[in-house]
C-alpha cells in the first residue's frame, strides 16, 4: 500500500512518450538526417518512439504488432498497413516479390494480440510451382485460411495454439475467446473490428482434426489421412495390460497367484448433461474423423439403433435417480439427450471407440454397443472385470445381446473372462443382495480398484455442455473428441505421481492390514478358520456358492414367533379348548409389549438424548417446537386409552397385577405420565404371584422376548451402519449450510432410531431376567451400554488406545531424531492422538468390534466372525494385490512407452521418396516423439526410485526397540520394493 503512488505513476507514465522526447529517431543511422519518431509498438519490449520508415522496416517480420501513433498530445490506435507495410507472402527472403500479386489490400488476420487488417503479397515465381498455391503460402508463414481459393481472412498458427489450449484446460467456449479478441482490439465500439467468428470457428474445428491427424502418425503412413482405422488416433493407456506390448507371452498360462495382474479394468456410465438439441444434420455437418478415435463410427450405429424399440430394462434395485428415470427424462428437441462412455478403471483413459450418444435414456442397445465396440480392440480373450452403476442388472443375458449386434461389433466371447462389480460409491444405492455380489470389497484380484473414476472425467467434461449443446453432429464428436484426446494425454503425462501415490498408499496398509487379519486369525479357532478359508475361496470360484461375507438374521423375528403363537392359538380353538376372552393369551402379552413400544418411543422422544429408562427419564425436554409438544401429547392421549383397555385385559388374565397396583397406587396416579406407567407383565411379578395368574403368559413373553433382543440387535447394527455412511457423508461431501442442516437432521433421526432399538434390547433383556427369578447369569445375553452401540468402524476407545500405544512406541524408538522426510511420512500414516475421524471405508478399517457384532459365544455369533474374518481376510488380500497391480502397471507403462518410440522410429524410416523440406519435417517430428516419450519413461523410473525410502518406513513401523537397534548395526538388506524399484526399467526393458 505504501507504493500505490509510484506504481500509478509509472502506468500514467506509460501513456505518454517516457523518456523518448527527442526530435531524432533511435534508429535511424547516424549520419542520416534525423526523422521526428511518432510510432511505437505496443508488443515489442522496448516502448521507444521510431520515425514512420524506421518502423515499418523493424517491423517487416512482425506484421501484426500493434502500433500507436503521437499526435502531439496522446498516442491513438494506429496499424502496418496503414503506415504502408505489404506483406510479403512465398519469397523466403522476405524481400518484395518482383512477380507478386496482389490479392487482398484488406486481408484479416486474427492473432492473439486482436483482430488486425493488413494487405498481402502473393508470390507468382516459376508459375507458383516454387512458392505453392495460396492457401500454401499462408500456411508456411504460419497463417491458416479460411477458405482454400482466394482466402481472405486466416488466424495465425499462435493464436490457434493459444485458443486450443484455453480451450482444452479452462474449457474457454469460441464465442468467448472470439469476444476478448475483439475487444482487444477496440473495446470503444469507435472502430469495429470485422466480424470473423464463423471463419474461426471453421479454422478451430479443422485445427484440430489436423493436430490429432498428425499425433496419430498419419503424416507418415503412405496411406495419408483417408488411411485412418477406427479408433487409431485415441492416446491408449501404457498402463492397462496389452498382450501384443506389454505382457509375457505365456500371461494365458499365468498361476493363479498370478493371473489377476493381467485384468483389464474398464468401466461404463452415461451423462445426461451431454445433451445436443435437433439441429443440423449429418449430411450438413459430417464429422472430419468420425470413429477414428474415441466416438463409434456414427452412420452404421444411428442405423442399427433406430431399429430398437423401446427397452425398459432398468428396475428398482437401485436408487439412483439418473438410472431409474433414464427413461421419463425430457427428450422433446434433442437429437441426443446423453453420451455413454467406456474407460478403463484403474488409470481413467477413455477407450478407442468406447463413446455413444443416447437416443431415449440409458437403453442397454446403446451401452452394449459402446461396450463391444471398446472391446473390439481388446485380445478376444482378455479377462476383464466390468464396473457398471446398473451391473447388477445389465450383464443378465449380455452375451446373447453381444452376439445379436451387427456383425462391425458383433462381439462372441466366453462369459467365464467377465467379472461384474459396481462402483464403490454407487453400491450403497442398491438392496443388500447387490452389495454383497457385485463389491469390489469381495472382489479376487481387484485390488484397490473403485470404479468412480468415471464421474471424473464425467466432471472434467461438465463444463464443454453447454457449447455442444447447440453444434451439430460432426462439430460435437469432433470437439469431444478432442477433448476426451487432451483428458487422456493428461492422464498419460500425470501416470508417474499417479502410480507413486497409490504404491506409497499401498505399501503400509498392506503391512497394516496383513497384521490386523494375523492377530484376528490367531483368536479364533484353527479348524473354524480353515472352514471361513474354504468357503471364501469356494465363494470366489463359484458365485452360486453360499456368500462369506452375508451374515444371515439371528433367530427367529418377532413376527416368525408372533405367527408362531397365532398358528398354536387356531389349533386350541379348534381342539374346542376353553377360552377366557375373545383375546387370547399369546395376544394379550403382544398387545402389553406394543404398549411397552409406545411407552419407549414417546420416552426417548421427550427426553433428553440417550436418556435412561423408566419413569426418572420422562422429563420433557424443553427444546421442543410446538409441532413436536403437539405429537407427544396426541402419542400420550393414545397411549392412555389404550392402558385402560389393557387393564380390562390383565383382569382376566393377570389379577395378580391389578393388587400390585392397588398396592402401590403412585404407578397408576393420574399425575403420573402414561409413558411411566407401570403395565406387570409377567415378567414384573414374582414367581409367587405369577401363580394366581392363568398358566404359560411367563412362557410367551419368554419367547417375545428373545425374538426382542434378536430383533433389536439386528436394527441396531443396520443403525450403526446408516449412521457410519451419514457421518462419511457430513463430512466429506456436505458443503453448504441448507444441506448441512437436512444432514444433520437425518443423523438425529437416525439417532433416535438407535436409541428405541437400543432401549429395545435393554428392555427385553431386563425381563429375561425377571423371568429367570432375577439370575442374570442363567441368559446368555450382555448388557448393552452406550459404549457398545458403535459400528465395527467405530471403535473410538480402542482407536485411542492403539493411538496412545503407537505414540508412545513411537517416542522410545526416537522417530523424532530421524530425518524429515521419513519422520513426515511417518507423522502422516499416524492419525492425531487426539482426533478421532470417521472411517474412509471398507477397505481402510481395522478389525476392533462391539460385542453386539462378535459377543456371546453361539452359532449366530459364530456367523457375525466369520463374516468378520473374511472381511478383515479380504481387506488384507486386496491391499496385498494392489501393491502388486501397482508394481505390474509401472512395469507395462515403461514397456508400453518405449514400443511407441520404437514405432516413431520406424515412420521415420517412411520419409525417402518425399520432397526434401517435406522429408526433413516427418523425420523431425517423429525424432521429437521418440525424444518425449523416452523423456516421460525416464521421469517417471526418477520418480518411481523415490518410493523405496518411503516403503522402508512404512515397513519400520512394526518393528520393536531392540530389532531395531540389531538393524542399525547390521548390513541394510534390500527390501523387495527396493529391488524392484531399481531394476524397474532394466524388466521393462
Amino acid at each position: 500500500m505504501p507504493y500505490r503512488d509510484e506504481y500509478l505513476a509509472e502506468f500514467l507514465r506509460r501513456e505518454g512518450r517516457g523518456f523518448f522526447t527527442g526530435d531524432r529517431c533511435p534508429a535511424c543511422p547516424a549520419g542520416s538526417t534525423g526523422r521526428r519518431p511518432a510510432y511505437r509498438c505496443l508488443d515489442c519490449s522496448s516502448l521507444e518512439l521510431l520515425c514512420l520508415e524506421c518502423c515499418v522496416s523493424a517491423h517487416a517480420r512482425h506484421p501484426l504488432d500493434v502500433i500507436e501513433r503521437w499526435t502531439g498530445s496522446c498516442f491513438v490506435r494506429s496499424s502496418l498497413r496503414d503506415l504502408g507495410l505489404r506483406v510479403q507472402l512465398g519469397n523466403h527472403s522476405r524481400t518484395p516479390c518482383p512477380n507478386s500479386h496482389c490479392a487482398n489490400e484488406s486481408f484479416v488476420v486474427v492473432h492473439t494480440n486482436g483482430i488486425h487488417r493488413v494487405a498481402v503479397d502473393y508470390c507468382q515465381c516459376v508459375d507458383g510451382v516454387d512458392a505453392g498455391s495460396y492457401r500454401q503460402q499462408l500456411l508456411r508463414f504460419g497463417w491458416y485460411p479460411a477458405t482454400h481459393d482466394t482466402p481472405a481472412t486466416a488466424c495465425t498458427f499462435r493464436m490457434l495454439e493459444h485458443f486450443h489450449l484455453a480451450t482444452l484446460q479452462g474449457k474457454i467456449s469460441a464465442y468467448d475467446y472470439y469476444g476478448a479478441l475483439e475487444k482487444l482490439t477496440d473495446n470503444t465500439g469507435l472502430s469495429p473490428s470485422p466480424d470473423r467468428y464463423r471463419s474461426v470457428l471453421r479454422i478451430v474445428r479443422e485445427w484440430r482434426h489436423l493436430k490429432m491427424v498428425k499425433r496419430g502418425g498419419r503424416g507418415h503412413d503412405e496411406s495419408g489421412v483417408e488411411g485412418t482405422r477406427a479408433g487409431e488416433l485415441a492416446v491408449v493407456c501404457p498402463a492397462c495390460p496389452d498382450p501384443a506390448v506389454n505382457l509375457p507371452d505365456d500371461w494365458e498360462n499365468a498361476p493363479k497367484e498370478r493371473g489377476f495382474l493381467y485384468r483389464l479394468f474398464v468401466a461404463f456410465d452415461a451423462c445426461f448433461r451431454l445433451k445436443r438439441r435437433l439441429v443440423s444434420s449429418e449430411h450438413r455437418d459430417p464429422g472430419l474423423g468420425c470413429g477414428w478415435s474415441y466416438f463409434v463410427p456414427d452412420a452404421i450405429y444411428r442405423k442399427w439403433v433406430s431399429t430398437q424399440g423401446e427397452q425398459k430394462e432398468i428396475n428398482t434395485c437401485t436408487g439412483l435417480s439418473a438410472v431409474d428415470h433414464a427413461n421419463d427424462r425430457v427428450q422433446a428437441g434433442y437429437a441426443s439427450t446423453a453420451a455413454g462412455l467406456g474407460l478403463c478403471s484403474r488409470h481413467e483413459f477413455v477407450g478407442r471407440n468406447a463413446v455413444v450418444d443416447l437416443q431415449k435414456g440409458e437403453r442397454y442397445c446403446n451401452m452394449d454397443w459402446a461396450f463391444a465396440s471398446m472391446f473390439k480392440h481388446q485380445h478376444p480373450r482378455q479377462p476383464t472385470v466390468v464396473s457398471y452403476d446398473i451391473a447388477c442388472q445389465w450383464h443378465r443375458n449380455l452375451e446373447a445381446r453381444l452376439a445379436a449386434l451387427p456383425p462391425v461389433v458383433r462381439l462372441i466371447v466366453p462369459s467365464a473372462i467377465f467379472w461384474y462389480a459396481i462402483p464403490k460409491l454407487h453400491i450403497h444405492s442398491h438392496i443388500v443382495k447387490c452389495q454383497i455380489t457385485y463389491s469390489f470389497e469381495w472382489l479376487a484380484g481387484a485390488g484397490r480398484t473403485d470404479g468412480e473414476g468415471i464421474e471424473r472425467a464425467w466432471a472434467n467434461m461438465g463444463p464443454v455442455c453447454t457449447s455442444t449443446r447447440e453444434m451439430g453432429p460432426g462439430s460435437r464428436h469432433d470437439t469431444l473428441d478432442d477433448h476426451w484426446g487432451y483428458w487422456n494425454w493428461q492422464k498419460l503425462v500425470g501416470l508417474g505421481k499417479s502410480l507413486k501415490k497409490k504404491l506409497v498408499a499401498s505399501i503400509p496398509e498392506r503391512i497394516k492390514h496383513q497384521a490386523a487379519f494375523d492377530a484376528f486369525t490367531e483368536s479364533q479357532e484353527a479348524r473354524d478358520v480353515e472352514e471361513w478359508r474354504a468357503m471364501v475361496l469356494a465363494f470366489e470360484a463359484d458365485a452360486s456358492s453360499p456368500n462369506p461375507y452375508h451374515l444371515p438374521k439371528s433367530g427367529l423375528t418377532e413376527a416368525d414367533v408372533r405367527l408362531n403363537l397365532a398358528r398354536h392359538d387356531a389349533e386350541l380353538a379348534a381342539s374346542g379348548a376353553p377360552s377366557l376372552h375373545n383375546v387370547t393369551p399369546s395376544g394379550f402379552i403382544i398387545a402389553g409389549l406394543d404398549l411397552e413400544e409406545q411407552q419407549r418411543r414417546i420416552r426417548i422422544e421427550g427426553s433428553g438424548p440417550w436418556a435412561a429408562a423408566g419413569a426418572e427419564a420422562s422429563r420433557l425436554r424443553t427444546n421442543l417446537t410446538s409441532s413436536q409438544e403437539t405429537d407427544i401429547t396426541q402419542l400420550r392421549t393414545r397411549l392412555t386409552r389404550n392402558i385402560t383397555r389393557f387393564r380390562t385385559l390383565q383382569a382376566t388374565y393377570m389379577p395378580a397385577a391389578l393388587r400390585l397396583l392397588e398396592n402401590n397406587p403412585t404407578a397408576a396416579a393420574s399425575t403420573v405420565q402414561p409413558e411411566d406407567v407401570a403395565l406387570y407383565l409377567p415378567s414384573a411379578l414374582m414367581a409367587e404371584q405369577l401363580r394366581g395368574c392363568t398358566a404359560g403368559l411367563a412362557e410367551i413373553e419368554d419367547k417375545l422376548r428373545d425374538a426382542q433382543c434378536a430383533s433389536a440387535l439386528d436394527s441396531l447394527r443396520t443403525q450403526l451402519h446408516i449412521k457410519s455412511r451419514y457421518l462419511t457423508y457430513k463430512q466429506f461431501e456436505s458443503r453448504h449450510q441448507a444441506m448441512a442442516t437436512r444432514t444433520r437432521t437425518l443423523i438425529t433421526r437416525n439417532e433416535t432410531k438407535i436409541q428405541l432399538h437400543a432401549a429395545k434390547y435393554q428392555d427385553a433383556r431386563r425381563a429375561k431376567i425377571g423371568l429367570a427369578g432375577g439370575d442374570a447369569s442363567s441368559i446368555a445375553l450382555r448388557e448393552l451400554t452406550r459404549n457398545d452401540c458403535r459400528c465395527m468402524e467405530d471403535s473410538e476407545e480402542v482407536e485411542r488406545r492403539a493411538r496412545r500405544r503407537e505414540a508412545m512406541h513411537a517416542r522410545r524408538r526416537g522417530l523424532e531424531a530421524r530425518d524429515r522426510r521419513e519422520g513426515a511420512i511417518a507423522e502422516r500414516e499416524r492419525p492425531d492422538s487426539d482426533t478421532v475421524g470417521v472411517g474412509h471405508g471398507e477397505g481402510t478399517r481395522v478389525v476392533s468390534v462391539s460385542w453386539i457384532w462378535n459377543g456371546a459365544d453361539n452359532a449366530d455369533v459364530r456367523d457375525a466372525l466369520r463374516v468378520e474374518w473374511a472381511k478383515a481376510w479380504s481387506r488384507a488380500r486386496r491391499w496385498e494385490e494392489e501393491v502388486l497391480l501397482v508394481k505390474e502397471e509401472m512395469r507395462r507403462v515403461l514397456v508400453s512407452l518405449e514400443h511407441r518410440a520404437q514405432g516413431w522410429i520406424g515412420r521415420r524410416e517412411g520419409a525417402g521418396d518425399l520432397e526434401a523440406a517435406h522429408a526433413e519435417g516427418v523425420r523431425a517430428f517423429a525424432d521429437s516423439q521418440v525424444l518425449v516419450l523416452r523423456g516421460i519413461a525416464q521421469k517417471f523410473k526418477d520418480v518411481w526410485s523415490e518410493v523405496e525410502v518411503q516403503g522402508e518406513s512404512a515397513g519400520m513401523e512394526e518393528e520393536g526397540e531392540e530389532e531395531e537397534e540389531e538393524e542399525e548395526n547390521a548390513p541394510a538388506a534390500r527390501t523387495v520394493e527396493e529391488e524392484f524399484m531399481e531394476n524397474l526399467y532394466e524388466i521393462a526393458v
